[in-house]
């Protein structure tokens, strides 16, 4: 039998893999002449290139930041409207 404390381990483990496994639906692209990180989800990448502007595009400064934003809008803890 597996004690409560190996469980809640694997728990978190198994959590953070899920987690992450959403940032496999975002692509990340960095433009030097703004210097800022753009992501941009694969529905909306065709549109990117059209118009980097768009109100799909989470913009940052740090790539650290739009990955912290993407796993709570993946994980439905903020709507990406809530962003805008």
């Amino acid at each position: 039998m597996v004690n409560q404390e190996t469980y809640q381990d694997q728990e978190r483990v198994y959590t953070e893999i899920r987690q992450r496994y959403c940032l496999h639906n975002w692509v990340f692209h960095y433009n030097p002449f703004t210097e800022l990180w753009n992501a941009i989800h694969r529905d909306r990448y065709v549109d990117y290139w059209y118009n980097t502007n768009s109100n799909y595009v989470l913009k940052s400064t740090q790539i650290y930041t739009l990955v912290d934003l993407i796993l709570k809008i993946e994980n439905n803890k903020l709507n990406l409207e809530d962003i805008k």
